[in-house]
């Protein structure tokens, strides 16, 4: 008689959360995340050894849905390393990156889904997002929009400028960004800011993406720990991002590409040649403000 192995399904999406010290408000997430209109996903959480009751809070939700995966790391590993633990343990053919704290609307993984279909080479997914304060989920505070509100845009990392300057504007949050598994060539990098960028710019500067038009996102502002945490500035975060260009985009190819589309920018810096490409850089940074510093709400 010949064994036959039942082949394991493996989920449209890994929805990811790293959490650390959230037993107050990583319910409103999970529920959010279970609440969503398209099923087929697992939700995977690492706990980065937090000392109060985050654990007993997931578990609690653990029971009400087998989707739901819970990790506990022996040691703490830090913002960015807890964020590389999740995507090491994603299964899914699409890594959606959620923080402990933050809202997803009910179709959010159905846009998503929706984006990746629009053409073979989608990489990746952004979308806008909009602030809220204490529980108000539903009065934005601050809001980063959508490239274009009447539609959702299929682009690429040579569309110019104004296309480059948004989606960079858009990734400063890791909740709402999805990337197709098997093309992350990078993994989850330890500076915090651009920790998640890395693998995202790594995609997006060989294949398209789709900027969403809707608001699928809500970030909770009061428990960032950007706020309280000054470490996490050490190094600075534009240092972070300018390592993060350098890297990512290495070789002339990519680096003529980042600094052509702001060699005519009017507030462009007066430098040599070769420091063309950190300068673009620099103006880019500068141009898009404290979105280059405004990750980290889930940080260990």
């Amino acid at each position: 008689m010949t064994n036959v192995k039942k082949k394991i399904s493996k989920p449209t999406f890994s929805v990811l959360i790293p959490a650390y010290k959230s037993a107050g408000i990583i319910g409103a997430t999970i529920k959010s995340i279970l609440d969503q209109t398209f099923s087929d996903f697992e939700l995977i959480i690492v706990d980065d050894c937090s000392p109060d009751d985050t654990e007993k809070v997931i578990k609690n939700w653990q029971k009400k849905d087998r989707r739901i995966k819970y990790f506990r790391n022996e040691k703490n590993l830090g913002y960015s390393g807890n964020l590389e633990r999740c995507r090491q343990l994603a299964s899914g053919k699409y890594i959606y990156l959620m923080g402990n704290d933050d809202i997803l609307s009910s179709q959010a993984l159905e846009k998503t889904l929706v984006a990746f279909k629009m053409d073979k080479d989608v990489g990746v997914v952004t979308r806008p997002y909009y602030w809220f304060e204490q529980n108000d989920v539903n009065s934005a505070v601050r809001v980063v929009r959508p490239l274009d509100e009447s539609a959702d845009r299929l682009i690429s990392a040579s569309d110019g400028r104004q296309v480059f300057e948004k989606v960079i504007e858009s990734v400063g949050q890791l909740s709402g960004l999805c990337y197709r598994r098997d093309w992350m060539d990078l993994p989850i990098h330890p500076d915090i800011f651009p920790a998640h960028i890395y693998p995202f710019m790594s995609i997006f500067k060989k294949h398209k993406a789709v900027f969403l038009k809707d608001y699928i996102l809500a970030v909770r502002i009061l428990s960032s720990q950007t706020r309280s945490l000054s470490s996490i500035y050490q190094p600075s975060p534009t240092f972070t991002w300018v390592r993060m260009f350098k890297t990512v985009f290495a070789g002339k190819r990519y680096q003529n590409q980042v600094s052509d589309l702001f060699a005519r920018s009017p507030d462009a810096f007066e430098v040599s040649a070769e420091k063309s490409f950190v300068s673009s850089i620099l103006v880019l940074l500068s141009r898009i403000g404290d979105h280059t510093a405004a990750n980290s709400n889930s940080a260990g």
